[in-house]
């Protein structure tokens, strides 16, 4: 099972607070919960049902020591919440972890994905509804040696307009981790560890550092970007362009020396695709603030109330700020978003003339 807090952000950066203090408000919505079972049939309840016997796709053979007797396991995706969304890229980059980390799993198996197989091992659920435990964001069985796979698994997750295509996969490989018999108490920590409920890790013996003492508070050094402009008015609309380009080639070309040098982003058209999402928008933040945080996830996954990484975040402009600002602002933001604890000096009290100069040159 995975869960998730999905309490939208409800605070916000104040653009006077440097530092950890702005940052801090982050809501914690991954929290990669686990369970060690699940619901014998796939779908969403009510809402939609999976199949609860079906022949597999390959022949069993007695002598391979899984609990799927076989060595290809089928992979099948039920994408019924959201179809304009990528799932089979998150699945398939989810299998791909477990590939690369054979090192964990119980036991080996090799996963196929084909997403519309009729009769797969496996299937993918993405519903606006799960039988999983109250609160869950997933649910699968955690299968091991001395189980036996009961052919279609179902690997249930839950749609949540709000969550992003990184946070989705997280959830994915966690409960694939399941799958491939991993607890909440043994690694991939980063992924795998949940200590609430009676599901939970109860005692975790290991330990993190927080995003504030992290050279990067990701777990990427590629980071995908969305720029929402149509709050911007056709007359400054290029020079806003131009000043949020400055802001993201600063941190890419490396000048941010707080940051690490081989950070890159990639520009992306879906905000659903993006770890950031920046937008303008009139009277979002509060008070004077000019800059704002009003949505973001984060991971606690040592239970020591800090941040281990992010997953992602939502910068938000005054939509009315002077367009020779912007760049600015947008910087302030990835700053507290990239290395929280270790701002460039640029973005440390600056005076107004500084705020609309060339500051990235």
């Amino acid at each position: 099972m995975s869960q998730f807090r999905n309490n939208p952000l409800s605070g916000l950066w104040e653009i006077i607070k440097f530092g950890f203090g702005a940052y801090i408000l982050f809501t914690v919505l991954f929290a990669g919960v686990g369970v060690l079972t699940g619901p014998d049939t796939g779908g969403s309840g009510s809402t939609v049902s999976g199949p609860t016997n079906t022949t597999v796709s390959e022949t069993a053979d007695q002598t391979v020591q899984n609990p799927w007797n076989k060595e290809t396991v089928v992979v099948g995706i039920r994408n019924q919440a959201a179809p304009s969304r990528n799932l089979t890229g998150a699945v398939a980059e989810s299998l791909n972890y477990w590939e690369d980390h054979p090192e964990y799993g119980v036991y080996s198996v090799d996963f196929v994905l084909r997403p519309d197989a009729e009769n797969p091992d496996i299937i993918v659920w993405y519903n606006n509804t799960i039988n999983c435990p109250q609160g869950a964001s997933g649910c699968a069985h955690r299968l091991n040696r001395t189980t036996s796979a009961r052919p279609p698994e179902n690997v249930q997750i839950l749609y949540n307009e709000s969550n992003n295509y990184r946070t989705v996969k997280n959830t994915i490989i966690h409960e694939f981790g399941h799958i491939l018999g991993i607890t909440h108490c043994e690694k991939p920590h980063w992924v795998m560890s949940y200590w609430s409920g009676s599901h939970g890790c109860k005692n975790p013996t290991f330990d993190a550092p927080s995003v504030e003492n992290q050279s990067l508070a990701w777990r990427s050094t590629n980071l995908s970007v969305y720029v929402d402009y149509s709050n911007v008015s056709k007359n400054s609309l290029t020079e806003t362009k131009s000043q949020v380009n400055h802001a993201v080639t600063y941190f890419e070309e490396g000048k941010a020396k707080e940051v690490p040098s081989d950070v890159s982003f990639t520009r992306v058209q879906d905000p659903w695709k993006a770890d950031i999402v920046i937008t303008f928008a009139q009277d979002r933040c509060e008070g004077e603030y000019t800059v704002c945080g009003d949505g973001g996830t984060a991971r606690d996954f040592d239970n020591d109330g800090e941040f281990e990484y992010l997953t992602q975040a939502t910068i938000t402009i005054e939509s009315e700020t002077d367009v020779d600002a912007r760049g600015w602002y947008v910087g302030w933001g990835l700053a507290h978003n990239l290395a929280p604890g270790n701002i460039p000096p640029v973005f440390e009290d600056p005076s107004y003339e500084e705020q609309r100069s060339s500051w990235w040159d």
